[in-house]
């Protein structure tokens, strides 16, 4: 299965695809939207992870002992 990008609306007895929705279809017809211009290949690329950094931790200083 190949994933694209269609550039306009297409429909049949089956289905309809709306223009800008990503869709996966079998390499052959892919193939044909992406040649015949209705539709944009997609290339899957990792997901981006967000990467978390080390917490700071607020910490009061210690309290001095008041003199009598």
């Amino acid at each position: 299965m190949v994933k694209i990008k269609m550039k306009t609306t297409i429909a049949g007895p089956n289905v309809t695809v709306s223009a800008g929705q990503m869709v996966c279809l079998p390499p052959e017809q892919a193939k044909a939207l992406v040649d015949g211009g209705y539709a944009t290949a997609v290339v899957d690329k990792k997901p981006e992870t967000a990467t978390a950094e080390k917490r700071e931790k607020a910490v009061l200083p210690p309290v001095a002992k008041r003199k009598k």
